[in-house]
């Protein structure tokens, strides 16, 4: 929690390139921020303060109420790998590696995979809320 905490914080300080220029006015990159990512901090923030708040370890019970505040829980969990993917930024990078090092003719041949490991991914994490 103290990770998303800090991040928050620093994102508030981090320049930004708008068309081409570095924009360091705090006024400007505040707003940029709310624009794009702190919405989705702030809910990995408060989902994880929420499931520290109410012990949600993991632990199973056979309340109804629990259970479903133990999905809830669970649920933390994908917006905590979404918040690491963003981190990551692995899109972007990937994005910049293929720019520089791939020819044009073998892009389009690398984005079948590439699609392919996104539903795959992506179909994992519905798998992982439904049966959580």
């Amino acid at each position: 929690m103290a990770f998303w905490t800090v991040d928050i914080f620093v994102n508030f300080r981090t320049a930004f390139y708008l068309h081409g220029l570095l924009v360091k006015q705090a006024k400007h990159i505040t707003k940029n921020y709310f624009k794009t990512w702190f919405f989705l901090d702030l809910a990995v923030l408060l989902t994880n303060a929420f499931a520290l708040l109410f012990g949600m370890n993991g632990a199973r019970s056979d309340d109804t109420a629990s259970m479903n505040l133990l999905r809830v829980a669970k649920t933390t969990r994908i917006l905590r790998l979404v918040g690491i993917m963003r981190v990551l930024r692995v899109g972007e990078l990937a994005k910049r590696f293929s720019d520089r090092h791939l020819s044009e003719e073998l892009v389009p041949l690398l984005d079948v995979p590439v699609l392919i490991l996104v539903m795959t991914f992506v179909n994992h994490l519905i798998g992982c809320a439904w049966f959580a």
